[in-house]
């Protein structure tokens, strides 16, 4: 034990000599160039379709503490994002062994879905669009008929009927997406 005290005092040692040399300054440099920020409203339109901020960055190379348009390097935009998602809804029922037949009452998002049934109570909807399913969310109104986004291009309906049952045949099964930007 005593052994080991030693080496880490020996160690010590060397760490704060080595720091120790190195308290010399070198020779002053000249002074920098300020780095400056300029911001402005961007109003609706191409690079932000609701409006947000233009963020323009550069050097001050005149010294005037103006960012000019010639000092001007980089140009960015902080959009504002809809507060209010893209929305599909629908009205689903199905009968029988027959795919599901969807009303659409609004599509926000432009989605086509092609339903299919896949097994006693079980279905599938194929959607033409992917989804970003980090922003995306669905909604059932009935607590026999789960559904869920299986894939950026599936949605996957069961209507349960007791335990590790399913069955055909349900109605007015209200699905809602919501796309949040």
């Amino acid at each position: 034990m005593r052994k080991k005290s030693i080496y880490f005092m020996i160690g010590i040692g060397v760490i704060v000599l080595g720091f120790a040399g190195c308290t010399k300054e070198g020779p002053a440099g000249r002074d920098g160039l300020n780095s400056l920020i300029k911001t402005s409203e961007e109003s609706a339109g191409s690079n932000c379709a609701k409006g947000g901020l233009k963020v323009q960055t550069g050097l001050d190379i005149n010294n005037n503490n103006i960012l000019d348009e010639s000092e001007i390097k980089t140009t960015d935009y902080l959009c504002i994002k809809s507060q209010d998602p893209a929305v599909y809804s629908a009205i689903i029922s199905q009968s029988g062994t027959n795919a599901p037949e969807a009303t659409i009452v609004k599509n926000d998002i432009g989605l086509s879905i092609t339903w299919i049934r896949t097994a006693q109570g079980k279905f599938k909807g194929t959607i033409g669009t992917s989804l970003d399913l980090g922003k995306t969310i669905i909604l059932c109104n009935n607590i026999q008929v789960v559904c869920r986004l299986s894939s950026p291009n599936e949605i996957i309906l069961e209507n349960t009927c007791g335990v590790n049952a399913w069955c055909d045949g349900f109605n007015n099964l209200s699905v809602e997406i919501k796309v949040y930007e």
